[in-house]
């Protein structure tokens, strides 16, 4: 694992952190789209990242999953935390399509939220870049279902 993690450090410049605080062994959900989603906010975090992306999984007082991406990067504007998940929108010339990206991204992390009756939100990371979290209510597993 070592090995893995410091070639990347070295190339592009950035330190990961991940933190699972009593995740739940699974979830009911769609893994692919869930898993969409949170690729979405990874590759928008390195895009914007300085140097640290955070990424955390826990579960809250309700039983539901609680995903979370931080950056060190510009961060948002306040005024443009609810408008960055309409499709195509930009807030600023720091996060526009030179830095690759159609402005569909973060659209397609709302959808995938609201699929699940969750939702996703915009916060001020510690680091004073973005904190994109997920929440994902706890469902029931359909009764013909089996976890694997």
């Amino acid at each position: 694992m070592q090995r893995c993690r410091r070639p990347l450090a070295d190339a592009f410049g950035f330190h990961g952190r991940a933190a699972v605080a009593q995740a739940p062994t699974y979830h009911v959900c769609d893994p692919k789209l869930v898993a969409r989603a949170l690729l979405n906010l990874i590759r928008n975090s390195t895009r914007y990242a300085k140097r640290a992306i955070s990424l955390g999984a826990e579960v809250d007082g309700t039983g539901a999953l609680v995903l979370t991406v931080d950056d060190d990067g510009p961060g948002i504007p306040l005024a443009d935390h609810d408008r960055v998940f309409e499709p195509f929108h930009r807030p600023d010339s720091s996060r526009d399509r030179h830095t690759g990206g159609y402005g569909l991204g973060l659209a397609i992390v709302r959808r995938v939220a609201l699929v699940h009756d969750g939702d996703v939100r915009l916060e001020s990371a510690a680091s004073g870049g973005a904190r994109f979290v997920m929440t994902l209510p706890a469902l029931r597993l359909p009764a013909n279902a089996t976890v694997s």
